[in-house]
């Protein structure tokens, strides 16, 4: 299976939290943090950092994600 992107994607991570271990995060380039549903094929925009997004990390039970980008910023996510 294979999601094109318009630039480059500089970090992902799988989500524990949904029961079908189908949703993963990413970030990069674009700035933009995307959840990708891989039994729809869909991704959604969560938000975007002021600089390119380099580190995503989905936390366990919890359903947060935290970014880290070159703006040397870190985000809490609730999607």
């Amino acid at each position: 299976m294979v999601f094109p992107t318009q630039v480059a994607i500089l970090a992902a991570t799988f989500s524990s939290q949904t029961s079908n271990g189908q949703t993963a995060y990413s970030g990069g380039l674009d700035k933009r943090l995307r959840q990708w549903d891989f039994e729809t094929g869909q991704n959604r925009v969560l938000g975007k950092a002021d600089d390119a997004i380099s580190t995503v990390t989905a936390c366990g039970d919890s359903g947060i994600v935290i970014t880290g980008s070159w703006d040397s910023k870190l985000r809490v996510w609730d999607p």
